[in-house]
């Protein structure tokens, strides 16, 4: 696994960044003076941080969404129906102002809401649809752009039965990660999938 080393002391994997180069200026395509929300959980900080240090370099405003798995639990358990299904006025402003918007998944504990009764996640789902269909307006609308990533965790290699150092060798090499130029790696694989549409747009059979 190679290693950088960061300001403040930390050691991080070298394919964090690169990552984050690519998410930002390859899948999301973002130049100076767009705006970023980042979503993400305690375990991708790590990502979160590069992406939000790169975004900084760029001329991008960046903004966190970070999703605490504990305050969660809390709220499932212990809130009302109206608490659960409540959803911030800056999280809607978010959702209607920002250009682009990157959600990183990787989790603490997947089990962590195993327990919560079915009725409640219904509810904190019926909640979030305010968010979903502001995402899914803006999106035909083509205002928004959006993109998904796996940050790989010590609970998903779990998951997937691997060690961790297995899992990340998974991860950013499903990714081109681990090339010296992904993005570049990435640019051929378009020309390649655009040559093939191409082709298949002519037929009907």
């Amino acid at each position: 696994m190679l290693l950088i080393k960061v300001k403040g002391g930390d050691n991080l994997d070298n394919r964090v960044k690169k990552l984050a180069q690519v998410l930002l200026k390859y899948s999301l395509g973002l130049k100076a003076g767009d705006k970023l929300l980042i979503q993400g959980g305690e375990a991708t900080i790590p990502l979160i941080k590069e992406v939000y240090r790169e975004a900084v370099k760029m001329g991008v405003y960046p903004q966190v969404d970070l999703g605490i798995e504990d305050l969660t639990e809390i709220m499932l358990k212990h809130g009302n129906d109206e608490q659960i299904m409540y959803i911030p006025e800056s999280a809607k402003t978010a959702f209607e102002t920002v250009d682009a918007i990157l959600t990183i998944w990787g989790d603490k504990n997947t089990r962590m809401l195993t327990n919560i009764e079915a009725s409640k996640m219904k509810l904190r789902s019926r909640g979030r649809r305010q968010l979903i269909d502001i995402f899914e307006r803006r999106m035909a609308n083509k205002e928004l752009k959006w993109c998904g990533t796996q940050f790989p965790t010590q609970a998903d290699a779990q998951e997937a039965s691997m060690s961790l150092e297995e899992y990340e060798d998974f991860v950013y090499g499903a990714g081109y990660i681990d090339l010296e130029n992904p993005i570049e790696k990435w640019q051929e694989v378009k020309e390649q999938q655009d040559r093939i549409c191409k082709i298949l747009d002519t037929k009907r059979e």
